[in-house]
């Protein structure tokens, strides 16, 4: 598991055996999310245990560097925009880690 700047929310790079076991397909890159803190930013965003981040801030990331890069590029302030999968339905969702 690598904790990420979004308090709450831990991801792990996509495999082949995570795929298999999460019934994802192959092709698709990103970044599975392996731990959700309840009451946290990303839980109360509906992220889950299982998702796959395809996306941050309209940027496509394939591994755990790639998506760390991309959050700490993101406004907190304003909401990190996320392309997440759960089985075979995409959506967006904005995660705000700071108060106004």
């Amino acid at each position: 598991m690598h904790p990420t700047p979004i308090q709450g929310l831990q991801a792990n790079s996509k495999g082949v055996v995570q795929s298999t076991r999460l019934n994802q397909p192959c092709e698709d890159s990103g970044v599975i999310v392996s731990e959700v803190q309840p009451g946290s930013p990303a839980a109360m965003s509906e992220i889950r245990e299982g998702d796959l981040i395809k996306e941050v801030n309209r940027k496509k990331i394939s591994n755990v560097a790639e998506f760390k890069k991309a959050l700490s590029e993101g406004d907190k302030e304003k909401g990190i925009l996320m392309l997440v999968k759960r089985g075979d339905f995409s959506r967006y969702a904005i995660i705000k880690t700071k108060e106004k």
